[in-house]
C-alpha cells in the first residue's frame, strides 16, 4: 500500500486598516497612522478624505519686507496690505445675517496712506461695532496710541497716548469684556471704566477719592516679562506671558489675576478657540486648555517652536491650524497642510473660508532678490493635490516569511488623478498604479508586492477622493 505525503496548505489571511489615525512623525507608529501626509483629513471618518483647494486672494511684493496678512475675530476680518514701497492699506470686512438668513459682507477702509505711518495692533467688537487699537506715527518717531470706534452715527477717536505712552514699545492685545475694554501693554493690564471708553475715564481709578465698582483699573505684573496676548474664553479673559497664563476674575472693580499654569504663549498669533477648547503654542509645543491643566497635544509631530515661519495659527469649527499642521479636534489627530508653498502661514477663518499665506523669495531676471507674500482662500471648486505615506510594514513574523498583496479601496468624487507608489526595503518609491481619468475608475486597486523584508506605500492624487480602507492579504510561509 502506497501512502501519499500529507501537505499542509498555507492559508491566506487578511488584515484590514479601516480606521485611519492621522499623522505621527515618530519612528514607531501604528498601522493606521501616517508617516507623512498632505492636504487630507478625517471629515469622512473613519475614511480619509481630501481638503479643499485654494484660490489667490491678495499678494504683495517688496524689496524690503512686505507685510500682508488677514486676521479675524468674531464676524470681522481685517486685511492689512503693506508692501513697504510706499503703499499701505487696511480694510475691515464684517458679516451680518439679513432677514432672509443669508450673509452679507460690508467693507470699511481703516487706513490708506504711506507705509510706516500707521500700525494696527488689535481689534474686537464693542457694542456690536468694530473697535481697533492703533498707533499713528508723528514726527520724530512719536507714536500716538488710540482706539477707533466705528459707531453707526459717527466714528469716535479715543487718544490713549497718555495712558500707553508714545515710544516704540507697542501694546500687545485688545479685548472687549462685557461693558469693559481691556488693553495689554508691557507688564500692565488696563481695564476701562464701566460702559465708558472715553480717554479721561481710562485713568478714573476712583471718584471723590473712593474706588467704586465702575472705576477703571490698572494691574501690573512684573514676573515673566511683558504680556504677549489675550483671548476671551468662556466669558473669562485669559492673558498670556511667555511662560505663564492667567485668568482675569471679576465683573466689577476691583478685578484680580489668578495664575492658571506656568505654561505661556510666546507667539500670540497662534491663540485660537476651536470646538469649545483653547489652543496656543507654548515653548513646549501646542497646548490644549479646557478649564483644567493645559495639555501638550503635539507630542506625535515635530513642530519647531523656534521657527517663526510655522507659528501662525487659527481655527474653524473643527480644525486648529498652525504652520503646516492641522489638528482635528473631533478625532484628536494631526495632519499636514498643503506643502507646495514655501512657507505656510494660516491666517484666519472667516465667512466659511480658510485664509493662508505663503512667503517666497524671488529673483526676477536682472533684478535683486525680494520677498513675495501671497494670501490664498480655500475654495471647494479647486482640486487639491494630496498624498499620504503609510508606516513600514514588515514581511516577517517570528522567524517566518510573509508574502503580501495590498488592496486599496477608493471612492471617486472629483478625482482627476491617482497614483500608488511602493518602496521596498527602504528604497526609492516606484510607481505601481496610475489613473489619469482616461479609463474607468477602479474602486478597488490590487497591488502585488515582490518578496521583500519590509515595504511602505504612498498614495497620492488630485481632487476630492475618499480612501475607505487598505487590505493586506498575506500568507505566512514555513520556517
Amino acid at each position: 500500500m502506497c501512502l501519499l505525503p500529507k501537505l499542509n496548505q498555507i492559508k491566506k489571511k487578511t488584515q484590514t486598516i479601516a480606521t485611519f489615525r492621522g499623522l505621527n512623525e515618530r519612528k514607531a507608529i501604528a498601522d493606521g497612522e501616517f508617516s507623512d501626509c498632505c492636504n487630507i483629513s478625517l471629515e469622512e471618518y473613519p475614511a480619509v478624505s481630501v481638503m479643499d483647494g485654494y484660490t489667490q486672494y491678495a499678494n504683495s511684493t517688496g524689496y524690503a519686507l512686505p507685510d500682508v496678512y488677514v486676521k479675524s475675530k468674531k464676524n470681522i476680518m481685517i486685511l492689512n496690505d503693506e508692501d513697504q514701497a510706499g503703499n499701505h492699506s487696511v480694510t475691515a470686512y464684517q458679516t451680518s445675517i439679513n432677514s432672509f438668513g443669508t450673509a452679507t459682507v460690508t467693507e470699511t477702509l481703516i487706513f490708506n496712506g504711506a507705509s510706516q505711518e500707521f500700525m494696527l495692533h488689535d481689534f474686537d467688537i464693542y457694542g456690536d461695532k468694530l473697535l481697533i487699537l492703533r498707533s499713528v506715527n508723528e514726527e520724530m518717531d512719536m507714536w500716538i496710541r488710540g482706539l477707533v470706534w466705528y459707531k453707526t452715527a459717527a466714528t469716535e477717536y479715543i487718544d490713549l497716548s497718555q495712558l500707553l505712552g508714545t515710544d516704540y514699545s507697542f501694546p500687545s492685545g485688545l479685548l472687549t469684556f462685557g461693558s469693559r475694554v481691556i488693553i495689554l501693554a508691557g507688564t500692565q493690564i488696563h481695564i476701562s471704566y464701566f460702559n465708558d471708553i472715553s480717554a479721561a475715564k481710562w485713568t478714573t481709578y476712583n471718584e471723590d477719592g473712593v474706588e467704586n465698582s465702575k472705576c477703571a483699573q490698572q494691574i501690573e505684573l512684573l514676573d515673566d516679562g511683558n504680556f504677549t496676548g489675550c483671548v476671551n474664553y468662556r466669558d473669562y479673559p485669559i492673558v498670556f506671558k511667555e511662560n505663564s497664563m492667567y485668568m482675569l476674575l471679576g465683573e466689577y472693580t476691583p478685578f484680580s489675576l489668578s495664575r492658571i499654569d506656568s505654561v505661556g504663549c510666546h507667539r500670540p498669533n497662534t491663540i485660537a478657540i476651536c470646538n469649545g477648547k483653547l489652543y496656543f503654542l507654548s515653548k513646549l509645543g501646542v497646548m490644549e486648555y479646557d478649564g483644567g491643566t493645559p495639555e501638550l497635544i503635539s507630542q506625535s509631530i515635530n513642530i519647531d517652536v523656534f521657527d517663526k515661519s510655522n507659528q501662525y495659527g487659527c481655527a474653524d469649527n473643527r480644525y486648529y491650524y498652525i504652520g503646516k499642521y492641522i489638528y482635528d479636534t473631533y478625532t484628536k489627530t494631526w495632519f499636514k497642510q498643503k506643502t507646495n508653498f514655501n512657507v505656510v502661514q494660516p491666517q484666519c477663518y472667516f465667512n466659511n473660508s480658510l485664509y493662508i499665506a505663503d512667503s517666497n523669495w524671488i529673483t526676477p531676471e536682472g533684478e535683486s532678490a525680494h520677498e513675495e507674500i501671497n494670501i490664498y482662500k480655500s475654495d471647494s471648486g479647486v482640486s487639491a493635490d494630496w498624498y499620504f505615506v503609510t508606516k513600514q510594514f514588515h514581511e516577517y513574523q517570528e522567524g517566518k516569511k510573509i508574502i503580501s498583496k495590498l488592496i486599496i479601496g477608493f471612492e471617486k468624487d472629483s478625482t482627476t488623478a491617482l497614483k500608488i507608489e511602493v518602496s521596498l526595503n527602504k528604497g526609492t518609491f516606484q510607481t505601481v498604479y496610475t489613473w489619469n481619468g482616461t479609463t474607468d475608475f477602479v474602486k478597488e486597486v490590487p497591488v502585488l508586492l515582490p518578496p521583500c523584508d519590509y515595504f511602505q506605500v504612498k498614495v497620492s492624487g488630485t481632487g476630492k477622493t475618499i480612501v475607505h480602507y487598505i487590505k493586506r492579504e498575506f500568507r505566512v510561509l514555513g520556517a
